[in-house]
């Protein structure tokens, strides 16, 4: 039988006693720590322009009164780009931080992402891993550009819910570097009461881990010939691309590329075509210069 010493203070038996206890009852679990994981934020597009021109036909057969013969352009300037982060555990409908994906607007070409079969790069951000239960996107001047019997018209288009739209949708950053595709997969076009084109978007979220196929707009800002890579500024962002297997494209150049690891400088303005890795890096596969 375990006995006491009537010595022992009774402040030591106290703690003596608390000890037992906790240890009979277990400790409480730490919560799971919060790691960083590098996110690549591009957006992308599967509108169809013909497709477009066949199920809007009618919204803007009204409009113009009769139907465009080319969609050219659908231009947006998304000014806002957020997400809401639920912590390391399934979202149980507690409090989330909302995270800003953006420090300044980015004008994106809805079309040109379809035709090229690309997405443009947003930005570069590490975000905690952990499940997210929503984005939010603003928008501000959506025009569209159509060829009408050989003349170019260029209309003002309205955004549904004045362009602040929340896409309800729960999603899992992994702890490794990933890429998030805010993908503008599909657009409605429609008159309202007092002859407006609204226009409607249906965009989605989707986790890539690699080999997403990118367009990134920017300045050279510094070459490193040794291991064949450059920095390019895209304005939120400096991006790594990595142009060893690049076909270098010069202003003058159509089909075949002329250029050389030479022409890229610093400061010339660049059109990179290429991969996105999970490390963030762009493995071009071409580099269009447009100036220098």
């Amino acid at each position: 039988m375990f006995r006491l010493r009537e010595s022992i203070p009774a402040a030591v038996l106290a703690i003596f006693l608390a000890a037992v206890v906790l240890t009979a009852a277990g400790c409480p679990a730490s919560p799971p720590e919060k790691t960083d994981s590098k996110v690549s934020v591009v957006f992308g597009s599967n509108v169809d322009p013909a497709k477009k021109a066949a199920s809007d036909a009618q919204s803007l057969q009204e409009k113009c009164e009769e139907v465009p013969d080319v969609y050219s352009s659908l231009t947006v300037t998304v000014t806002d780009l957020s997400v809401d982060y639920a912590g390391v555990d399934p979202p149980s409908g507690g409090e989330v931080e909302n995270i800003p994906l953006l420090s300044e607007p980015v004008e994106v070409d809805i079309f040109h992402l379809d035709e090229t079969g690309l997405s443009k790069v947003l930005n570069s951000v590490e975000l905690p891993a952990g499940y997210y239960t929503a984005l939010h996107v603003s928008f501000e001047n959506p025009r569209l550009l159509v060829q009408l019997a050989g003349q170019d018209i260029l209309f003002d288009l309205q955004i549904t819910a004045q362009g602040s739209l929340t896409i309800n949708t729960t999603f899992q950053l992994p702890e490794n570097d990933c890429v998030l595709l805010v993908d503008f997969g599909g657009i409605h076009l429609s008159l309202d009461g007092q002859g407006a084109l609204i226009l409607t978007p249906n965009i989605t979220v989707e986790i890539l881990e690699s080999g997403t196929s990118i367009e990134a707009e920017g300045t050279i800002k510094s070459v490193n010939t040794d291991n064949q890579t450059l920095v390019l500024d895209i304005g939120l962002v400096n991006a790594k691309v990595d142009y060893s297997a690049a076909g270098i494209y010069l202003p003058t150049d159509t089909y075949t590329p002329s250029g050389t690891e030479a022409d890229l400088v610093t400061g010339a303005e660049v059109t990179v075509a290429g991969v996105i890795g999970s490390d963030g890096v762009i493995q071009a596969n071409t580099i269009t210069i447009s100036s220098s």
